[in-house]
């Protein structure tokens, strides 16, 4: 008899086993964006990357609850996508158009470039630019921590004095009005058309280093139909190169080929590093409700009510250490960000049908 009731038991836990991977296989299937495609990233597995995914989909639909940003259909997106890297934007792109993913997750600055010149793309979930939600708490902690993508550039230990230099050269860029110009002509300026860039010529006596660009992450840097590197990145090597005094030979590679070629002596430094400097900010400082306050001037319980959702529904399951540094493998080291823009999903129009 006990026998007989162990073995009935067994079988009841494993048909409730079967139904629960059916009903979440159904649940997958069910929803129209299963798998996001992302460019590779050196220091984190796609696993990695789905639980950042996740994360950055609660704050959105909190966002929805308030009212501070457009709908995402129920059921859109499953509960727990795929996350396939790929190393290219060119793949990328190509997975998305295919159909063998549903969604490309991208920097805003990319992903409207491309909506500019592809009818049948769109951009989920856009809050706009980070100036555009400053009087908005939760969508300005989302800008600035989960949802966004700094940019820095990366070198080996060993060339930790020159990554120290060239981020002088950034931020004395940023503190002269250079680096908002560079913006504003390369970045939002090529959202109607491709400026030129006036590379710097190779000046006598100057050392060469060899700097890693995608080649294919417009506006930020592509190859022009004559083979030429451009875009925001190539202009700011440009200036920064003048500043201290360096040749730049420019190098393409792809996402996932940027560690070895630093570590193999093939080039220098890479200039296209993905981290969040703000989402280390908001979780290591462990700000009270006070430091809210403080920071975003709270006055009214509107702004409290969102310091709570923050509090209770996002800082819980944030990894600051991992998402911080998500793609600078041990033994590299970046420098502060030079740029910074806001993730988002690229979908296919017909996907929101």
């Amino acid at each position: 008899m006990k026998k007989t009731m162990i073995k009935h038991a067994i079988r009841m836990i494993s048909f409730c086993l079967m139904l629960a991977v059916l009903l979440s296989g159904s649940a997958l299937a069910d929803a129209k964006i299963r798998k996001i495609g992302t460019l590779s990233l050196l220091n984190l597995t796609e696993n990695g990357f789905a639980a950042i995914q996740k994360e950055r989909m609660e704050g959105v639909l909190l966002l929805e609850d308030l009212g501070s940003n457009e709908s995402v259909p129920a059921g859109l997106i499953a509960e727990n996508p795929e996350i396939v890297y790929f190393d290219s934007l060119n793949e990328l792109l190509m997975a998305l158009e295919s159909g063998a993913i549903q969604a490309a997750d991208l920097s805003r600055d990319v992903a409207a470039y491309i909506t500019a010149r592809h009818d049948d793309l769109r951009i989920l979930w856009d809050f706009g630019s980070k100036e555009s939600t400053e009087n908005n708490l939760l969508a300005s902690f989302l800008m600035e921590s989960i949802l966004s993508y700094d940019f820095s550039f990366m070198g080996t230990a060993e060339n930790e004095d020159l990554v120290t230099k060239m981020e002088a050269a950034a931020e004395s860029m940023m503190e002269d009005g250079t680096m908002d110009k560079l913006k504003k002509e390369f970045i939002e300026g090529a959202m109607n058309g491709d400026p030129e860039v006036a590379t710097l010529q190779p000046t006598d006596g100057w050392e060469t280093i060899r700097v890693i660009v995608t080649g294919d992450m417009p506006p930020i840097d592509y190859i022009t139909a004559s083979g030429e590197p451009t875009g925001f990145n190539v202009a700011l090597l440009t200036e920064i190169g003048k500043r201290i005094e360096k040749n730049i030979r420019m190098v393409t590679a792809n996402a996932g080929a940027r560690a070895l070629m630093l570590t193999s002596g093939e080039a220098d430094i890479a200039f296209w590093t993905r981290s969040s400097d703000g989402y280390i900010f908001f979780t290591e400082e462990n700000l009270t409700p006070e430091d809210w306050e403080e920071l975003f001037d709270i006055e009214d319980e509107e702004d409290l009510k969102q310091v709570e959702l923050i509090e209770e529904k996002l800082l819980p399951g944030m990894d600051m250490e991992t998402y911080g540094n998500m793609d600078v493998p041990e033994g590299l080291v970046i420098s502060s960000p030079y740029y910074g823009s806001v993730s988002v999903l690229l979908v296919k129009k017909e996907t929101l049908e």
